[in-house]
């Protein structure tokens, strides 16, 4: 996917979510607090803390995860596709 001013790239990947993540999401049986998202998927998957953090959004429907893989910059700022989340 390539944005308005074709100067980025957005590139998706696609995998299986683990079975008892795709269960949680069928079963609407995750936090909607999200700032408790990232804590669940860390106790309760064993998720890392960068990867638990990463989820942008999650569809019950289809036991869908969006997640955010991109590396943080050297100076520690918010990662480059934050700004487009919204859009997507």
């Amino acid at each position: 996917m390539k944005t308005p001013n074709h100067r980025n790239k957005l590139t998706i990947t696609v995998s299986p979510l683990e079975p008892n993540i795709s269960e949680a999401l069928l079963e609407n049986n995750l936090p909607t607090n999200p700032d408790a998202v990232s804590n669940h998927f860390m106790k309760e998957y064993g998720w890392d803390l960068l990867s638990s953090r990463s989820i942008w959004a999650f569809e019950y429907e289809r036991a869908s995860l969006l997640l955010d893989d991109t590396i943080p910059d050297f100076n520690g700022e918010s990662r480059a596709c934050t700004g487009v989340c919204h859009t997507l």
